[in-house]
């Protein structure tokens, strides 16, 4: 058998998903004594962000199918940290918010996900980071077409 080291695969899922793996072991190294997984302060942070999104905005701008953003907005709301409330504009429609305590978890995790930030930028480089950006967003246009 080869080296495991030396086995570089043609195939992008594999590279993407070996990635993904990698930079996800740094965000919950440093999120992990929050309470918080990296995909629920990605959540938190993106319905303060955005504010007033219903599940599925969330889910699109998230890239994720209904149900998946469905159970996590669930879990984020069981642990007291969303609710879904009835737009102003539009009482038919209902959106995500944070809840006082949901800001506060968000705002106490907030520094770590800057750590994991700088560490990973600090790997790569400035440049090479904001490259990667890019072609991350590049490459989501591309599959969208």
């Amino acid at each position: 058998m080869k080296n495991s080291q030396d086995y570089n695969s043609p195939c992008f899922y594999f590279h993407l998903r070996r990635a993904t793996r990698a930079v996800g072991q740094v965000y919950e190294k440093y999120f992990r004594p929050t309470g918080l997984r990296s995909g629920q302060f990605a959540m938190l942070a993106t319905i303060r962000q955005l504010e007033r999104l219903s599940i599925g905005e969330l889910g699109t701008v998230m890239g994720m199918d209904q149900t998946t953003t469905t159970r996590n907005v669930e879990l984020l709301s069981r642990k007291g940290l969303v609710n879904l409330q009835a737009d102003s504009g539009d009482a038919r429609r209902k959106t995500l918010a944070l809840t006082p305590a949901g800001r506060a978890k968000l705002q106490k995790a907030e520094p770590r996900w800057r750590q994991a930030q700088a560490e990973l930028t600090a790997n790569l480089g400035l440049m090479e980071a904001e490259r990667l950006m890019e072609m991350l967003e590049l490459l989501v246009k591309a599959v969208k077409k």
